[in-house]
């Protein structure tokens, strides 16, 4: 992979895991790697290193990306925290966050074809406005809260609240499609997830997979919510199931 040869990949790339950690930009991360002390132990820099500029940092991220070795990254991650001891315990977590991005401004004929897989002619004539348009992402609304971009559905263990699993759609996909796909390689066969993922379809696949769910219900309108799912509400928020999950692609 073609690589600014005066900078340590590793290096550059802990700074891709600071800037998802932190949620920070190119520029603010570049800032932050020259002025604070944390980042630059953690990057094994001093202040008067020479840090890798904002172009530097989106150059590698796509880099990776066009090499396609962002989930190899994350496995061998995952690999080297299980043999610190790190292992899945005590049942999956499942959840899905949306990922923003800049929203697009096309007409009405260029959204149709962008819904049916096709590129508009306009953003193959100007490649400076190809550049800026975003053909994969999709509108998605929910809450009444209005969402452009994509998902980022997750599975992570109860025990240490590592994420060791993802898959990445656009917007508009349901949050219970982070069920098709549950590693078995925990210690515990319980699950836990919100009452986006609790359906009749997966309680009884999961259950035929030898899994117990602890999915939340949803309780009916003008009736009180049972006290067998009020226990495991409970115990979900306890176990901390409500993990801020938005990785980065």
């Amino acid at each position: 992979m073609p690589v600014e040869n005066h900078y340590d990949v590793v290096m550059i790339f802990n700074v891709l895991v600071l800037q998802r950690l932190y949620n920070v930009s190119d520029d603010q991360t570049e800032y932050q790697a020259k002025n604070r002390c944390s980042f630059c132990r953690f990057l094994g820099l001093t202040p008067s290193d020479r840090i890798p500029d904002a172009k530097t940092i989106w150059l590698f991220r796509e880099q990776l990306v066009e090499h396609a070795l962002m989930k190899a990254l994350f496995l061998d991650f995952n690999e080297q925290i299980n043999r610190q001891g790190y292992q899945e315990q005590q049942g999956k977590i499942v959840d899905a966050s949306f990922v923003a991005v800049p929203r697009q401004r096309n007409n009405k004929q260029e959204n149709k074809q962008i819904k049916k897989g096709e590129i508009p002619a306009r953003f193959n004539e100007n490649p400076h406005v190809g550049s800026r348009k975003n053909t994969d992402a999709r509108w998605a609304k929910k809450n009444d809260e209005v969402h452009f971009g994509y998902k980022n559905h997750t599975s992570a263990d109860n025990d240490h609240k590592l994420i060791r699993d993802y898959k990445v759609t656009s917007s508009e996909v349901h949050d219970s499609r982070g069920f098709e796909k549950i590693p078995a390689e925990n210690t515990s066969k319980d699950v836990w997830a919100d009452g986006a993922y609790r359906s009749e379809a997966h309680e009884s696949s999961l259950e035929n997979k030898g899994y117990r769910s602890y999915a939340h219900k949803k309780a009916a309108e003008t009736n009180r919510c049972p006290s067998e799912t009020k226990r495991r509400t409970s115990e979900n928020q306890t176990s901390g199931w409500k993990l801020n999950m938005s990785s980065g692609q």
